[in-house]
């Protein structure tokens, strides 16, 4: 049974070893989980519009409750090396499926919603520990306001300072830190789910519904930067762009 209607041949052994395959670890490791709930969430939508009964929907929750790292593999042949088509192989491998399952849906914004989906936990869990730090930091100047130390400029002493001034400015740029983390945080908190390839959907999907069973803020409103944006990446890796490069072909991998 093929995959998809579009791909008529399977990837190449050398790319799917040094490019799909260990892509595939990584999401299948860190993000098969998000994969799981966009779609079961793709699913509720489905049973809102009609297209899948209540019972329909819970075999088939239930089947996605199968999944695991361990269930799933990059195989050239079976699933293209691609995450995506190793959920559907998986689901299907027990028993026949309805037929309304994965219509009017692509890739490529699942793909960008868990990446994104998978961000926002990364950027959660360095934003606790950064605000614990600058928290210690602040602490710790407190205590040697007074205590003079030589500060230093082009590697000769220049003025008297204190460790408490030097903690200060350390905490001061935490700070900063912190709020570029939530600029990109805010970036990262539009759902793509509905975007479709590149240029939205057919059907009539809530996309607002879908963003916020998710735990986003919002929908991303353009369908395009949905599905082809990755500035974010840029911010997280301490850049800062200034152009936002698209595709018209699938979105970057990461």
């Amino acid at each position: 049974m093929p995959v998809t209607g579009r791909i008529d041949g399977i990837p190449s052994e050398v790319w799917h070893e040094e490019v799909l395959a260990p892509q595939f670890a990584y999401e299948a490791e860190h993000l098969l989980g998000h994969y799981v709930a966009i779609e079961k969430v793709v699913l509720a939508e489905y049973v809102r519009m009609d297209l899948v009964d209540v019972a329909d929907a819970a075999a088939l929750g239930a089947r996605l409750d199968t999944l695991s790292p361990e269930a799933v593999r990059a195989d050239p042949e079976q699933n293209m090396s691609d995450i995506s088509f190793a959920v559907e192989r998986h689901v299907q491998a027990g028993g026949p499926v309805f037929a309304a399952w994965h219509v009017d849906r692509s890739r490529n914004d699942l793909q960008a919603c868990a990446q994104l989906m998978a961000a926002r936990e990364g950027l959660s869990a360095i934003a606790v520990d950064l605000a614990a730090f600058g928290r210690a930091v602040i602490a710790l100047a407190a205590r040697y306001t007074d205590t003079p130390m030589p500060g230093y400029t082009h590697g000769q002493a220049a003025q008297i300072i204190s460790p408490g001034f030097h903690l200060a400015a350390l905490a001061a740029e935490t700070i900063t830190a912190l709020r570029r983390m939530l600029h990109t945080y805010d970036e990262c908190d539009a759902c793509p789910l509905g975007s479709g390839t590149m240029a939205g959907q057919e059907l009539p999907w809530d996309r607002a519904r879908m963003a916020g069973l998710l735990g986003f803020a919002r929908a991303q409103p353009h369908a395009l930067v949905a599905v082809a944006s990755r500035t974010w990446t840029d911010v997280i890796a301490g850049t800062s762009p200034t152009t936002r490069s698209y595709s018209a072909a699938s979105p970057p991998t990461s």
